[in-house]
């Protein structure tokens, strides 16, 4: 039902997202953090008219400055113009979960998802 508003906000935060070059910057040779894929998954907020106004690990890929990336990937994509007024909640607020997997040695992928269970 709102995909279109979810393609938008993964297609801008997919350019403010470089999970590869930080990888490559703390671990060039994958000695300290291994090559096993990696997946964040963030609690994000917004206000109604799409700005961000928090987001925070929900799930963490187990490596700090991927779970940074992500969260400062998100931060440099806000705002997201023209959110669905029935993504708002009665609080005003749209709450959504977003998740950042990162294949070792393949593209890195972006998966968008809502959550009825967001913490708060």
């Amino acid at each position: 039902k709102f995909a279109s508003f979810f393609n938008r906000v993964k297609r801008v935060v997919s350019e403010h997202w470089s999970p590869g070059e930080v990888y490559l910057r703390n671990d060039p040779y994958g000695n300290v953090y291994g090559v096993k894929d990696r997946y964040t998954v963030l609690n994000v907020r917004l206000d109604s008219e799409g700005a961000l106004q928090d987001v925070s690990v929900a799930q963490s890929s187990g490596v700090g400055f991927l779970d940074d990336e992500a969260i400062h990937a998100f931060q440099g994509a806000s705002p997201f113009p023209n959110p669905p007024r029935g993504l708002v909640e009665q609080d005003g607020h749209i709450r959504f979960q977003f998740g950042f997997y990162f294949e070792i040695g393949e593209r890195p992928r972006i998966r968008a998802f809502r959550s009825r269970r967001y913490p708060y």
